[in-house]
């Protein structure tokens, strides 16, 4: 059972969101935990030179704010804005205080923060990595040796390199037979 069919069986209404709307804005002080049904919502800010950062990117059954209503520091650290047309249930500090006691939804969020500590481990070990060469091969053997992107942009943003650097290493890479490239697809050859 899914957090959205727990909530939809205890009757609990969606808010519908149209896209680009923000829901919260950074330093906002978050009193609601957000729980996405439909669309996705992105936690997003701005560099001091105006370069657009996304921290994170909520999909459906997916959690925004949990870690913010129960931490010390409550402020939003970026804009949530509704990426596409979201339906989003929103959930006071109470309720889902309730919402824990119920065993099969505990057991589901604990398992849904076991994955986003591993994730989070991961991407701190992808950035910790200094030589553009190493985060990136990190990142597709991380990935299974196979990587499928829409474009060098994206990919770029999900190494968090610049995507000019990332066509020089690629092109590198492809000369030194270490990956194959084809159109939107990148294996790892060794």
């Amino acid at each position: 059972m899914t957090f959205i069919e727990i909530l939809e069986q205890l009757n609990y209404q969606t808010k519908s969101f149209p896209k680009g709307t923000v829901l919260f804005h950074e330093g906002e002080e978050c009193q609601i935990i957000g729980l996405v049904k439909k669309g996705f919502v992105r936690i997003q800010s701005y560099s001091y030179r105006g370069t657009e950062i996304v921290y994170n990117e909520i999909k459906p059954n997916d959690f925004f704010g949990v870690h913010l209503v129960f931490g010390s520091d409550n402020k939003f650290k970026g804009n949530v804005v509704a990426y596409e047309e979201s339906e989003i249930f929103l959930i006071k500090k109470e309720t889902f205080q309730k919402l824990m006691q119920d065993p099969v939804f505990f057991e589901k969020f604990m398992e849904l923060e076991s994955s986003f500590i591993k994730n989070l481990n991961h991407h701190i070990k992808l950035l910790s990595l200094q030589s553009a060469e190493e985060r990136f091969l990190f990142y597709l053997q991380s990935n299974k040796g196979q990587i499928t992107f829409k474009n060098v942009t994206t990919l770029a943003q999900s190494v968090h390199l610049e995507r000019e650097t990332l066509s020089r290493l690629l092109s590198s890479l492809e000369k030194r037979h270490l990956i194959r490239r084809l159109s939107h697809q990148i294996i790892l050859t060794n």
